[in-house]
């Protein structure tokens, strides 16, 4: 079934839309889109913090002058600790209600 979801272009680019709008904070953006906006979206500190905390310091969402790192290069930061990961509490806080979705989708 997730599979499938994902053959549809539009729910792919949906998919990356919404991670990167939650992983920038923007909120406004997001509640638009009919997605719940959490804690973690609303403090950008709260989100690094959490992704740093979740990936055992390896992840970090900031360059080192403090600008965003790409969602492409966030990502492969994740995918280089993925299987290290002791529970799905990083995607969920990346990915917010849309990763639930998939989820129930399994």
């Amino acid at each position: 079934m997730v599979s499938t979801y994902f053959y549809r272009e539009s729910n792919r680019q949906n998919a990356l839309k919404i991670l990167s709008l939650r992983l920038r904070g923007m909120s406004g953006e997001l509640e638009k889109l009919g997605e719940d906006v959490d804690e973690n979206v609303e403090s950008l500190s709260k989100m690094q913090t959490k992704i740093l905390n979740l990936s055992h310091g390896k992840v970090n969402i900031f360059e080192d002058d403090g600008s965003f790192k790409s969602t492409y290069e966030i990502m492969q930061g994740i995918a280089k600790v993925y299987y290290d990961l002791t529970d799905t509490d990083l995607l969920e806080t990346i990915a917010g209600r849309f990763y639930q979705y998939v989820q129930k989708c399994a």
